[in-house]
């Protein structure tokens, strides 16, 4: 049973919690990487104390149900608190935070790596070897279901934590990195399917029905369930959570739904198939009469698009106010060409590479350019210009650290990090993570022999 604090003192130490949030959310002009570390600590803030019915942490001092929370959670919302003081006060990274830590972590022996994520810079690995095993900083966890057979681990984000979704021959179950069940997510399940890390919905046994899950592993929606859940992580925007689905088998329109079961588009001959953020509005992606469209959940479309619409819209993503993806002009069953083009329809650039045809995986635009990354080990870069560079090798997304750009490039089985005039950086035999954490530095999650190392790198160190 969770452990519960109800010490008036302990609460009078959380007083400075909502001054700090105050103070941290009106902040301006931070780095880039500290603007969206900050934002992170501030969601989880507000997301912690949503949890518990309470809307800011102020509340934390009045209201009864304070005292209910366990102390997992409460410590939770004061390291946060406790990283935002610091960012307000340097108005830079916290120096402890994981981020800036290096791990070096041993696999078991001759094990494969089978999935990997990055959680905020901490590292965690599942491996396939004499038993499926999920590996981090602290140690290895070897999943058992009593005398079942482990067949897979999928990770996943579930309640803010990297969770393990198990699968033997009984069915699927989501535990936390020591075994145990995760929140309301206590069933052994049909089939739990997963995208981007991140649970997409449940499918019990004895039910044809799919069960929508939330970031925070809650069940939403109908109690009775949906036909079909469309393949895509539930979108939280503000305090509401959207879901694509088909109600009933008989439903010819997928359509969105909020966390209670209330239907909030009214698209009418659209048919709905994929959704955004923008701005912290929704967003559909949605096809009518062989076109496809931008709209708001009202059936309007967005301001200044094309009242024709698009051939295709593959892969959009947000930038700023704007959303970008790819068009292809496909005749006669023949690929032909591709644009990038903005919602309102402005064309980037444009090309005939044969790899646009079904490859396309990710579109993601760093610093000025665009980079969109194939099946295989190829990126395109193309320019605020225009041009269309081919970037053969390269299968992580470069990143912007400071004003210089880091790209890594796989050659003969090993990934080189060059950041000058082709000398190598540094070298391992596969990446898992690349992200910046300032303006001068960046970390990496890769694999080296038969360890997962994270190291560290200054740009400014040319030692």
């Amino acid at each position: 049973m969770p452990e519960h604090h109800s010490s008036p003192e302990f609460f009078h130490a959380t007083a400075p919690a909502s001054h700090i949030l105050d103070m941290a959310q009106g902040m301006v002009d931070l780095s880039p990487q500290v603007e969206e570390y900050k934002n992170v600590l501030v969601r989880e803030v507000l997301e912690i104390c949503h949890k518990y019915g309470l809307t800011h942490p102020k509340e934390l001092e009045t209201s009864p149900v304070a005292s209910t929370i366990p102390l997992e959670d409460l410590g939770r919302l004061l390291a946060c608190i406790t990283k935002l003081e610091y960012i307000v006060e340097h108005r830079e990274l916290p120096e402890e935070k994981e981020i800036d830590k290096e791990y070096t972590m041993d696999l078991p022996p001759s094990s494969l790596v089978t999935d990997s994520m990055d959680d905020h810079g901490f590292p965690v690995v599942v491996t396939r070897g004499e038993t499926i095993s999920v590996t981090h900083p602290f140690g290895t966890y070897k999943a058992e279901e009593e005398t079942l057979r482990v067949k897979a681990i999928q990770l996943a984000v579930c309640g803010g934590k990297v969770v393990s979704v198990v699968k033997t021959a009984a069915g699927v179950s989501i535990q936390d990195l020591q075994g145990r069940k995760v929140g309301s997510l206590t069933e052994t399940y049909r089939e739990v399917p997963i995208r981007d890390h991140k649970i997409v919905c449940v499918k019990p046994f004895g039910k044809r029905t799919d069960f929508p899950v939330d970031p925070e592993g809650c069940i939403i929606g109908h109690s009775e369930g949906y036909h079909s859940v469309l393949g895509y992580p539930v979108l939280h925007i503000r305090e509401t959570s959207y879901f694509l689905a088909y109600e009933t088998g008989s439903s010819t329109s997928c359509h969105v739904y909020d966390e209670h079961g209330r239907q909030v588009d009214s698209s009418g001959e659209y048919r709905n198939n994929f959704m955004l953020e923008r701005e912290e509005e929704l967003i559909l992606k949605t096809k009518k009469g062989g076109h496809e469209f931008l709209i708001h959940p009202d059936g309007s479309l967005l301001d200044g698009e094309p009242h024709e619409g698009f051939r295709e819209i593959l892969k959009p993503i947000v930038v700023d106010d704007s959303i970008y993806f790819i068009e292809r002009i496909v005749e006669q069953g023949f690929f032909r060409t591709w644009f990038l083009k903005n919602h309102k329809g402005r064309c980037i650039a444009h090309g005939d590479q044969p790899e646009m045809a079904n490859e396309l995986m990710e579109i993601r635009k760093v610093g000025s350019d665009f980079f969109l990354r194939m099946r295989n080990s190829t990126m395109f870069r193309v320019t605020e210009e225009g041009k269309t560079e081919k970037m053969e090798g390269v299968k992580n997304f470069p990143i912007l650290v400071g004003e210089t750009l880091i790209t890594v490039l796989s050659v003969n089985n090993h990934v080189y990090i060059p950041i000058q005039e082709g000398k190598a950086f540094v070298s391992f035999d596969a990446m898992f993570a690349l992200e910046p954490i300032d303006d001068h530095r960046f970390y990496v999650i890769a694999k080296e022999g038969d360890q997962i190392k994270k190291r560290v790198f200054d740009i400014n160190d040319k030692e």
